[in-house]
């Protein structure tokens, strides 16, 4: 914490790059705009970084001043942890933090919360989609995590080859199964799968790289057979599909993790247990 008379002094000769809020596409822009310090940001015209930057420029503007207008929220129940996306504004520093500790791959499940997580991260790790992906709101991550877990229909598919192509990238995904037939899951149920893989051939831009599965809500040693049936799907799809790189298995959460990874799962969406 900084009183007001400190703003000057402490804050205001530290790069702007120092400003918390500032992400690694804002910073060059301030630096083309000869803009190097948060002093320096403080004294630019705030209708000039608002027309520049829109709303986040009139918050950056602010904070350099040392003027924060944001609501307090009290926070009734533990943050659930980075897979589950917690939207806190210290949401970018906590990753920073995790990477610090050798964390470098960071599951996200919400598009706006990601975005401006996206904007604040100054680390070197890489993101990846681990929730339900709206078709429209593709464009906005397709160049900026390197795997969608959840692709759990066609038009998904349909949507990630439209703007990969447009970028001219392979997108890496993995297709979402329904393993246990809930109604109030998401994804291909296993009887529809090889039609699934059978349509790869119409989707060049896709890349995919294997299976990700949610397990029911049960005690965690019932999970186990759940966790068996999608590795011996996984198994009998990389025999019958040898043209695709079928090597990832995405399952388990904090809660099951365990008996996950006894059944091949290469990938764990751990939230709250990190937080522990």
């Amino acid at each position: 914490t900084l009183f007001e008379n400190e703003i000057k002094t402490k804050m205001w000769p530290l790069p702007v790059s120092e400003l918390f809020m500032l992400g690694k596409k804002t910073v060059p822009k301030l630096y083309n705009m000869q803009i190097k310090t948060i002093g320096e940001l403080a004294k630019c015209d705030q209708r000039l970084i608002s027309k520049k930057f829109g709303k986040h420029g009139t918050q950056m503007w602010e904070y350099a001043n040392g003027i924060d207008n944001s609501e307090v929220h009290y926070q009734k129940e533990k943050p659930k942890g980075i897979g589950n996306s917690i939207t806190l504004p210290e949401n970018a520093r906590e990753i920073e933090k995790l990477e610090e500790l050798g964390v470098t791959c960071f599951g996200e499940n919400r598009v706006q919360a990601f975005l401006e997580k996206y904007e604040k991260y100054h680390g070197n790790g890489e993101f990846q989609f681990i929730g339900t992906l709206q078709p429209n709101k593709v464009k906005y991550i397709i160049d900026k995590v390197t795997l969608i877990h959840a692709v759990d229909r066609y038009s998904l598919l349909k949507e990630i080859e439209k703007q990969a192509a447009k970028r001219d990238l392979e997108m890496p995904v993995l297709i979402q199964v329904n393993i246990a037939k809930e109604e109030s899951k998401h994804g291909f149920e296993v009887e529809e799968i090889d039609e699934v893989f059978n349509s790869l051939k119409d989707y060049p831009h896709v890349k995919v790289r294997g299976l990700m599965m949610m397990a029911p809500h049960i005690e965690s040693s019932e999970t186990e057979k759940y966790f068996k049936m999608t590795q011996e799907l996984l198994q009998r799809l990389q025999k019958d599909y040898p043209m695709y790189q079928l090597d990832q298995l995405s399952m388990g959460m904090s809660n099951d993790y365990h008996e996950a990874l006894k059944h091949g799962s290469t990938m764990i969406r751990i939230g709250s247990a990190l937080f522990k």
